[in-house]
């Protein structure tokens, strides 16, 4: 049997990660989520994931922080940023993460981005 993958979802916004659990849990994908960068690298030290969604604007530990973080526990991982703003994502962290997705979508509408990019990305792997 294949076992589904691993997705970690890291987000300050309580309502964004159950929206994204429901979604994502709805199509066959193990879900992990993190309401801050320290529960993420709990989780990440913890549980192999196949991909990880970051918030990239979050209190405590940044999006930078997370991002360093993420790729150093689980390099191979597939990491979509997700930002409200392109021009708040430095080039470094663009070249870091697998893709930059923007955040000023409608939920379905960026569930769909998110879904359709891991399903091409995870397949190829």
């Amino acid at each position: 049997m294949i076992q589904p993958r691993t997705i970690l979802c890291i987000d300050d916004a309580c309502t964004f990660l159950q929206v994204f659990r429901t979604h994502f849990e709805d199509r066959g994908y193990r879900v992990l989520t993190a309401s801050s960068g320290k529960e993420a690298l709990e989780l990440l030290e913890a549980k192999r994931v196949d991909a990880v969604i970051l918030d990239y604007q979050m209190p405590g530990m940044t999006g930078a922080a997370a991002l360093q973080v993420v790729k150093r526990v689980s390099p191979e991982a597939l990491v979509v940023i997700l930002s409200r703003a392109a021009s708040t994502v430095p080039q470094d962290a663009r070249r870091a993460a697998t893709t930059v997705l923007l955040k000023d979508k409608s939920m379905p509408r960026l569930m769909h981005s998110v879904e359709g990019f891991l399903e091409d990305k995870l397949q190829k792997n």
